[in-house]
């Protein structure tokens, strides 16, 4: 599989955090992929084949060829079908919300069709997405129909973004507490900004990027003991990193170096990149 990533332009680097595509055989990959949650919300379209989603009770669904998904409160089970072509832009964890009118915990765990979000004027990106013949056509018609459904910047809630900003730059090792005191709000208060405009807790988004930071050095190092990744990620002890590790990912961290993890480890080698948002 090739996996690129692409910046946003100045106007929506605040909230988009990156644009990325994947391509692949037919054949590649041939099992189940698992996608770790992130914390962040996408934008995606399948300009080839579209992609089989399994569900909890065994059930699966063919995802929308063009859709929103929110917040993942599991692993995400998909498998190609075909061909894989897509093309996604992916939000910071507060960006989707300054673009949508709906709730972010419709989106959670749910592909739903751009339609179904931004009624038909998603008909005509859709179009020009899937009948673009370059990444950067693609890009210029996802950032114009973005900064056109873009509310004003000023209403942009500083404090949420900034709150977010102490977890990315301390690889969500810090107290929210602390965080809440630094921004001079209640902690209560922040827990529900984070809760109405992300779908997540602090805690929760805090523990996600933690996890993400370990994956990624798991990822660039997997000869390197657990205990250490465990102190340098502050989890109390090696069995809270593994307990962790397997409620986010449904797997042990000598389980997720499968064939089935290719994805999560591709999606895993930016999750915790922090570029500058301004």
């Amino acid at each position: 599989m090739e996996y690129r990533v692409f910046s946003p332009g100045q106007t929506l680097k605040p909230l988009v955090k990156c644009y990325w595509t994947l391509a692949g055989d037919v054949a590649d990959p041939a099992t189940r992929q698992r996608i770790v949650p992130d914390g962040c919300q996408e934008l995606i379209f399948h300009c080839g084949d579209p992609y089989r989603q399994y569900l909890n009770d065994d059930r699966s669904l063919v995802q929308p060829r063009c859709f929103v998904i929110g917040q993942l409160s599991e692993p995400l089970e998909i498998e190609a079908l075909g061909k894989t072509e897509i093309f996604a832009a992916r939000f910071w964890p507060d960006g989707l919300n300054y673009f949508i009118s709906i709730e972010p915990e419709a989106l959670t765990d749910t592909a739903v069709p751009i339609n179904d979000v931004w009624g038909d004027t998603a008909t005509e990106l859709a179009d020009a997405i899937l009948n673009s013949s370059t990444t950067l056509e693609r890009i210029e018609h996802v950032e114009r129909f973005l900064i056109g459904r873009l509310k004003d910047q000023a209403l942009i809630d500083q404090a949420l973004r900034r709150a977010i900003d102490s977890l990315y730059q301390t690889a969500g090792q810090c107290a929210i507490s602390g965080v809440a005191e630094s921004l001079d709000i209640s902690a209560k208060h922040l827990e529900r900004k984070f809760k109405s405009k992300i779908g997540l807790t602090a805690k929760k988004l805090a523990r996600l990027i933690r996890l993400q930071t370990t994956i990624c050095q798991l990822t660039r190092d997997p000869r390197q003991s657990l205990t250490t990744v465990a102190l340098r990620g502050q989890y109390f002890d090696q069995s809270h990193f593994i307990k962790e590790f397997r409620e986010f990912t449904g797997l042990t961290p000598k389980q997720f170096f499968g064939e089935h993890l290719q994805l999560s480890q591709l999606f895993s080698q930016d999750s915790n990149n922090y570029p500058p948002r301004a």
